[in-house]
């Protein structure tokens, strides 16, 4: 069982931007990381990326985690050319990955 399922629901979704919702601390991914300090590791964020744009992520060129990922976030994934950004809520940047 991959460890996205169950994990996050698609809220919106066009072209280049997908909102999502993440799980509550109940599930297994924040249950495992970390105990009473749950989030969202690093690897999941391009996991999500790669499932919800439907892409093949060979080789990260360049990435940068700025702030944690928490359950029941709600969490916007941006896609131009070779690159993600994730943006919190508050349109605040969180991670930013270039790939090929």
């Amino acid at each position: 069982m991959p460890l996205t399922n169950n994990l996050y629901t698609i809220t919106c979704k066009t072209d280049s931007s997908i909102d999502i919702l993440l799980a509550d601390e109940n599930h297994p991914v924040f249950a495992a990381h970390f105990p009473k300090l749950p989030i969202l590791p690093s690897f999941l964020q391009l996991e999500i990326a790669s499932e919800i744009f439907d892409i093949k992520i060979t080789e990260i060129k360049k990435a940068k985690f700025i702030k944690t990922i928490t359950p029941q976030n709600k969490i916007s994934f941006k896609k131009s050319n070779n690159k993600i950004i994730i943006e919190s809520e508050e349109k605040l940047k969180i991670s930013e990955i270039i790939y090929e």
